[in-house]
């Protein structure tokens, strides 16, 4: 018989819900761990619950810690043989969630459960273990684990990750950061995600998070960009609170706001100019007169994108306050 999460997992939602940039207020809330040992068990064959359940139990049987971490690590490694990659549940805020990595994470639920108060060691010493498909199981699933920071030094270890997508799953469309992280912790994880090219306005929390330090961080990096002759990352301007800037950066700001030059980069279609004005959308400055003359001059401009013109537009009717 299939091991389920326990009640924790089943009423509480409140790592998981989003104060960011989404979901909207109209939207379902995000899934729970619950919510994925649901769908599996409703959606798949006696043969995969069989399966899983022998493999819960033979963690829940092990003699002590250790041998649990191996045998969860083992059934983690064979478990692609038995089940495809496939959809089980869309989730408005993670993005859909796979099958196999849902029979994974019921698997580590089976650990948690057998290790008890050594949890924390025992899914670290997982995590410096796995391969890349199974640490960003584990990255995207912290927050069904943890509400209180004790798993956040896996975190820590996973943002010093080279690889794109093991960074993705823990910056993008994750709330753990959000919730969890200190601000230094969370400025340097939205600045590695720009080193890696990432679109940051996937980041969640990022308009609730954001600070004067990492506004300057950002914007040194701006400076370092156009001193090497390269553009800086398009969606920088979205961790960047106008108010924050001295003159001179906003001077640089507003250089931005006006070019429409479109990414190169496969994970980025927009401009500069749109970004910017997403991120003024986001950080709502107050009202500047040169940033109101920029904002008239796209809103006006005949060779403005139609999208930006309009954005640009409806920021200047509001006389961003």
């Amino acid at each position: 018989m299939l091991v389920p999460p326990n009640d924790d997992h089943r009423k509480s939602t409140q790592l998981s819900e989003c104060n960011g940039n989404y979901p909207g207020e109209d939207e379902p809330p995000p899934c729970r761990l619950y919510d994925l040992y649901i769908a599996f068990r409703d959606n798949h064959t006696s043969h995969h619950h069989d399966w899983v359940a022998k493999a819960q139990q033979d963690i829940l049987n092990a003699a002590d810690t250790t041998q649990a971490v191996n045998l969860f690590l083992r059934f983690s490694a064979i478990s692609v043989r038995h089940f495809d990659k496939q959809s089980l549940v869309k989730d408005n805020q993670q993005g859909t969630w796979w099958l196999i990595e849902s029979v994974r994470l019921l698997l580590l639920e089976a650990l948690r459960q057998k290790t008890g108060d050594d949890w924390p060691k025992a899914l670290f010493k997982v995590f410096r273990q796995a391969d890349n498909d199974e640490k960003i199981t584990i990255l995207r699933g912290l927050h069904f684990y943890d509400s209180e920071g004790d798993l956040v030094q896996i975190a820590l270890d996973g943002a010093r990750t080279n690889s794109v997508a093991v960074l993705s799953a823990l910056a993008l469309r994750n709330v753990y950061p959000a919730k969890i992280y200190t601000e230094d912790a969370f400025n340097k994880l939205v600045l590695k995600a720009l080193f890696l090219d990432l679109d940051i306005g996937l980041v969640a929390d990022l308009t609730t998070r954001s600070n004067a330090t990492l506004s300057q961080l950002c914007v040194d990096l701006v400076h370092e960009c156009i001193l090497a002759n390269r553009h800086p990352p398009y969606s920088i301007w979205l961790g960047i609170r106008f108010d924050d800037l001295n003159v001179s950066d906003q001077g640089v700001y507003l250089e931005y706001l006006r070019d429409h030059s479109a990414s190169h980069s496969a994970s980025h279609s927009a401009s500069h100019s749109e970004y910017c004005l997403r991120g003024l959308l986001q950080h709502r400055p107050r009202k500047n007169r040169a940033l109101t003359q920029c904002l008239t001059e796209l809103a006006d401009s005949a060779l403005s994108d139609p999208h930006i013109a309009l954005i640009a537009q409806l920021l200047n009717q509001e006389s961003i306050s």
